[in-house]
């Protein structure tokens, strides 16, 4: 006999309401638990009953913090949508964009001292003008 699975049926109910679907960290955050215990009772839902109960309806991508897109999971039967691919050479120059965008200063302080450039590297001080 098979216990009771509150926090997977507390998730089933919560995707009742949320027709557009829901990330693992929106749920977490409206039933208040972790996100690892919601992925993990995700997990196990869908390796018991397939794309029965959950499946993935997009994937939304994550910005402000490391990662790749996140599952947006709904409720009802359906294949889920594809993985989408992050390994060409758009998101590549994308990434790499985003990164100098964010790190110029570093990067103009470290250029200047390979360059041999006679004034000291203050990497902060063009970011005062």
């Amino acid at each position: 006999m098979s216990r009771a699975a509150p926090t997977r049926d507390a998730i089933l109910e919560l995707l009742r309401h949320y027709q557009d679907g829901l990330t693992k960290d929106e749920i977490a955050a409206e039933l208040g638990k972790h996100p690892a215990a919601i992925e993990a009772s995700i997990w196990h839902d869908r390796h018991k009953h397939g794309t029965e109960n959950i499946r993935i309806a997009k994937y939304q991508p994550v910005r402000g913090r490391g990662g790749r897109a996140q599952a947006v999971y709904v409720l009802g039967p359906g294949p889920d949508a594809e993985r989408p691919d992050l390994s060409g050479i758009e998101q590549h120059r994308a990434r790499n964009a985003r990164y100098r965008e964010r790190h110029r200063a570093r990067i103009n302080a470290r250029l200047r001292v390979l360059r041999g450039s006679p004034q000291p590297t203050n990497p902060f001080k063009q970011l005062m003008k």
